[in-house]
């Protein structure tokens, strides 16, 4: 679906150069600007990984969860590290749409990171494009977010 969107092969080649993999946590870990969790949203499983990984990574880490299930202050405090820690989530169409979800929670530093957002200012469970997605109630909501989407892109 995204290779329609491409502008040209470079794009898709470079990040595949730029790629690597490692099964080596700790390792890996110490030299990462922003570490994104992304694993199943469970509390126990998301505490642990964050205060594992908290102890190899460098202190310019900034930890963000793409789960908005839970209040990240939580894992916060497990990974120590409240001032960079915040939640994270890309529209689903981020190749089209360049839309971010970033929340924080009340001692995430605003500096933590630098993109154009969709800012959520207070905590809360759900981020704003699943909280109206997530409805049945509506069935034109997914319209309107489509539409909301395109109007912000519009803008920039």
């Amino acid at each position: 679906m995204f290779k329609t969107h491409l502008k040209t092969q470079q794009q898709p080649d470079k990040t595949r150069q730029n790629t690597s993999y490692t099964s080596d946590s700790p390792e890996f870990v110490k030299n990462v600007g922003l570490l994104i969790e992304a694993i199943p949203k469970n509390l126990r499983i998301k505490t642990k990984f964050h205060k594992q990984l908290a102890k190899f990574a460098s202190e310019k880490t900034v930890f963000a969860t793409n789960s908005s299930m839970f209040l990240l202050s939580l894992f916060a405090k497990a990974a120590g590290r409240s001032d960079k820690f915040l939640a994270l989530h890309f529209d689903n169409t981020i190749w089209i749409h360049n839309t971010a979800e970033i929340m924080r929670h009340p001692k995430t530093d605003p500096k933590a990171i630098g993109m154009l957002t969709l800012h959520l200012f207070k905590e809360q469970p759900r981020y704003i494009l699943n909280s109206l997605l997530m409805t049945n109630t509506f069935p034109w909501f997914p319209g309107v977010i489509v539409s909301l989407n395109r109007f912000i892109n519009s803008l920039f």
